[in-house]
């Protein structure tokens, strides 16, 4: 579980249409940054402890059924399942390990594989806080802006 931060850094034609796919290819598709499940200064004790992530094995969830939730400043600006990744999360990542096995190259223990969106795209600016929550067991929040911004 995760929330991954959209910053494309390449600008749509004028007068409107999509971004060149080689541009978007060479801007790694957008990605910005990842924040996930259990980060933070505490997060080896935590995932060690299961006290954040719980359930976190690939055969212990119907992954494809798991409600996932995105909300900024509490409103909701997003609902889904994992089926919504290309009918099952994992098949973009089976479909990734294919690809790479045809070149003779393959993942290793630790990569990261972000498997697609369970709820959209949604818009940030300024100080705002944002929640994603997949089904009962995992939550993942960041806030933007300052803390100043934020009225902390």
């Amino acid at each position: 579980p995760s929330i991954e931060l959209v910053a494309s850094r390449v600008q749509a034609p004028p007068g409107g249409g999509a971004v060149p796919l080689g541009a978007f290819l060479a801007d790694a598709g957008g990605f910005g940054s990842l924040v996930r499940c259990g980060e933070g200064p505490d997060e080896a004790e935590l995932l060690a402890t299961g006290e954040v992530c719980r359930g976190w094995r690939p055969d212990a969830i119907d992954w494809a059924a798991v409600p996932v939730q995105m909300a900024i400043d509490g409103k909701v600006v997003g609902k889904g399942t994992g089926a919504d990744a290309l009918g099952h999360p994992f098949k973009s990542l089976a479909w990734l390990a294919r690809n790479l096995a045809l070149r003779g190259l393959g993942l290793s223990p630790g990569e990261i594989v972000l498997t697609g969106t369970c709820t959209g795209l949604a818009p940030v600016s300024g100080a705002a806080h944002a929640q994603a929550t997949f089904g009962d067991f995992a939550q993942v929040e960041i806030h933007f802006g300052s803390s100043q911004e934020r009225g902390e």
